[in-house]
Order: C-alpha cells, then structure tokens, then sequence
C-alpha cells in the first residue's frame, strides 16, 4: 500500500513518525525472535551479518531460513506470534493513542520488516492508528518468511546516500514520500545511527526530534547538530509527557 493511497483526503497538520526498534518496541525485533524460538543461536544474525552478508537485511534473511532448516516444525505463523509480543515500554502505546487523539497522522519508517511490524499492530489492536508502515518487505514464501530490502540495491541504482544503509535511506523517504504530502509539522522518535539522515533533513522551527537518550541517534546529534528542536527521552513516559506538551 502506498503513503498517499493510505491517507484520506483530509490531510492533518502534523505527522508524527516513529522508528521500531528501541523506539516503538523496546527490543531489536530482527534478534529477538532468535533470542526466544532459537536459543542454541541467540546471535545467529550478527554472526551472519560479519562472516556472509555484510548486510543486515540479507543476514535477518539468512538466519530465517536457517532457522526453518534447522527447526522446521517453527511455521512462519509460529515466528509471527512469536515477534507480535515484543517488549514495549510503560506508556509508549499510551503515547501512540494521545498522538492519533490528538488528530496527528501516524507512520513507522523502520529498517525491521513490515510482517514482524504488522504482528504487532495487530496484537497490540493498534493496526488502524497508523497510516502505513514503511520497511523492508516482508512475505511467506515456501513455507518460510522472506525479508527483502526496501531499496532492492541488487538490481535498482544505488540510492546515493553515504549516511544510510544500502537497503534504506529514511532521509529520502522523508523527502520523497512523506515530504509530499506537506505536514506543517513532523515529530520523529527515533534512536539509531539510521535515523540520523532522516533528521537532518527535518526543518528549522516547525520540526521535532526525540532521540532516545544515550542511544546512537542522540550521540550523534550532540556532535553534529541539526535544524530541527532536539528532545531527549528514556521511557514511553517521557514520549507520553513530551508529545502532551507539543501535541
């Protein structure tokens, strides 16, 4: 589903974009199903991003279909079930709902995948109060679940940006997609190292950073500033209490 079929005509004010991991949720998604379906291999996916891929979105996929090779009564419904129950922190969904309350338009731009996401929203009953998720994709295919990158950058034109990885650019998303659609305001809770392009693109005045404090995003911002007001926070209740004063 694309950004623009996703919304209605009315167009709100304010776009209010979160990250996934370490930001929505309170865990990596991408190893947290490794952590609890696979235990014998808990890091499987880092040993296959240093010594195979090279790249994360590819090592998620390979692990996958390791994990059906080597326990192939774990159904992709399994794995699903399994990933909708991800840790989440104290108030953060409380947060989600005072956002959509408050008549902002909700979006996630996360490097996980849209089905690990999906599961979520939808164990969570929360799949209505977000317009799209943008990720990498995500589908069933012979009896194993498929990730694939975002920006297919095997077989499209490189994206261009040295700040991102090479299946994502969350700057261009926001200048491509979501840019488009001329929200007066954007808010965006993030925490990584890949969500610092997508803030340097954010506007002096009218935009608001809340970077999770001590995590990547944060550090990075401290020594190479942005235009957009900078917010830092350590719990779904200081994202509850923040967006109460600026929503």
């Amino acid at each position: 589903m694309s950004v623009p079929d996703a919304i209605s005509s009315q167009i709100a004010t304010t776009a209010v974009i979160f990250d996934y991991d370490w930001s929505l949720i309170n865990c990596n998604s991408d190893t947290y199903i490794f952590d609890q379906l696979w235990p014998e291999r808990p890091t499987v996916v880092e040993e296959i991003y240093k010594d195979e891929t090279k790249q994360w979105t590819k090592a998620v996929d390979r692990s996958l279909e390791l994990l059906t090779q080597t326990k192939p009564d774990i159904t992709p419904q399994h794995v699903l079930q399994c990933v909708a129950r991800v840790p989440v922190q104290a108030c953060m969904l409380e947060a989600v709902q005072h956002a959509h309350d408050r008549n902002a338009k909700l979006f996630i731009v996360s490097d996980a995948n849209t089905a690990f996401i999906d599961a979520f929203l939808k164990d969570q009953g929360m799949s209505d109060l977000f317009e799209t998720v943008i990720s990498n994709k995500a589908i069933i295919r012979e009896d194993r679940l498929v990730v694939q990158p975002y920006h297919d950058f095997d077989t499209l034109p490189a994206h261009g940006c040295p700040l991102c990885s090479p299946n994502m650019c969350k700057g261009q998303i926001l200048e491509d997609v979501l840019g488009a659609l001329n929200f007066d305001r954007i808010i965006y809770v993030g925490d990584g190292g890949g969500d610092y392009c997508l803030t340097t693109r954010m506007r002096q005045g009218s935009d608001t950073v809340l970077a999770r404090n001590n995590f990547a995003l944060a550090k990075k911002i401290a020594t190479t500033p942005i235009n957009a007001k900078l917010r830092e926070w350590e719990s779904g209740e200081d994202v509850l209490r923040i967006f109460k004063e600026i929503l």
